[in-house]
């Protein structure tokens, strides 16, 4: 027997499609990713109240202008000092290394990390059936990373 995790057993020891079929399990990820991408900005267009978009790239690449910026249009009061704590507090240097990884929550912490984990041929696949609904988040500049 396999050794078993909290939630039965541990990623690399499951049978998937993942490990019988890659490429059409790629697909099909790409595919269930685009549609729930699609119902999230359905939600998101639907809601009255105030919002904010934030893209994962640029909160990594200025993350305490975006969070004030995610404040501010929240209409949410932020000492300086407290979202500077904060920032901190979270920041992926500083996560325990036991807390991230492959199968944790905090997994790779870089834009574009998960092509990585794929061909360039599968990075291609999810590329071309994600582009018409990342296209929205991107317009007028390049693609998200990978």
């Amino acid at each position: 027997m396999g050794r078993e995790g909290p939630e039965g057993p541990r990623p690399a020891e499951k049978n998937t499609s993942a490990d019988d079929r890659p490429d059409a399990f790629v697909k099909s990820q790409a595919k269930r990713y685009a549609r729930l991408m699609e119902l999230a900005q359905e939600a998101f267009d639907a809601h009255e109240g105030p919002k904010v978009l934030v893209r994962y790239e640029d909160l990594v690449a200025d993350t305490p202008g975006i969070m004030r910026r995610v404040y501010s249009t929240l209409g949410i009061p932020a000492e300086e000092a407290e979202l500077a704590r904060v920032v901190e507090k979270h920041a992926w240097k500083n996560i325990p290394g036991k807390e991230k990884g492959a199968g944790k929550f905090y997994r790779k912490g870089s834009p574009g990390g998960w092509t990585e984990d794929l061909t360039p041929e599968q990075a291609g696949m999810v590329a071309s059936i994600t582009a018409p609904v990342l296209a929205r988040y991107y317009s007028g500049e390049r693609q998200p990373p990978g």
